[in-house]
């Protein structure tokens, strides 16, 4: 319920500002949102992103230095190379391919295509990569969780306290 209302009043302070004050005009025809393609988009980035989560929690199961910091580190990586900021095109070719090897990148490819109906490319290839690159994350996430949990068993880190 809450996350609902921030949303609710971030799109509306949005439109308030861009809109109303400033006289920017925002390119969303709001009956024109494609709701199947952006509710299946949503389905396969939820996937994605517990699958990140799953990762984060195994290497914090692992370690007790990191745990503040790698979720920050992680989200900046995702920022800057998912194309949040700036088109992964801009990127040098190093970076076109850590762009290109993210979930992330072809989450907001989709979800832009499905709302703003402009977006580069072409969706179907864009929801195809999201989910293979949805199912590697997946496949990734669940042997990285279940590795942590047996290093942290065999080790003794489950019940340890941590004094730094």
């Amino acid at each position: 319920m809450n996350a609902s209302l921030s949303l609710l009043l971030t799109l509306g302070f949005g439109v308030l500002i861009f809109q109303g004050i400033l006289g920017l005009p925002i390119p969303i025809n709001w009956l024109e949102i494609d709701l199947p393609m952006l509710a299946l988009c949503l389905l396969l980035g939820t996937l994605c992103f517990v699958s990140l989560g799953y990762i984060l929690s195994g290497i914090n199961i692992m370690t007790s230095r990191v745990q503040f910091m790698l979720s920050e580190y992680v989200s900046s990586i995702l920022y800057l190379f998912g194309g949040v900021i700036f088109t992964p095109e801009l990127l040098p070719s190093w970076g076109q391919a850590v762009s290109n090897a993210l979930p992330v990148t072809y989450f907001l490819k989709s979800v832009r295509y499905s709302i703003l109906h402009q977006a580069g490319g072409d969706f179907q290839t864009s929801l195809m990569l999201l989910a293979l690159t949805t199912l590697a994350t997946a496949g990734i996430s669940v042997g990285i969780f279940r590795f942590a949990m047996y290093k942290a068993r065999k080790d003794g880190l489950i019940d340890k306290k941590e004094e730094y």
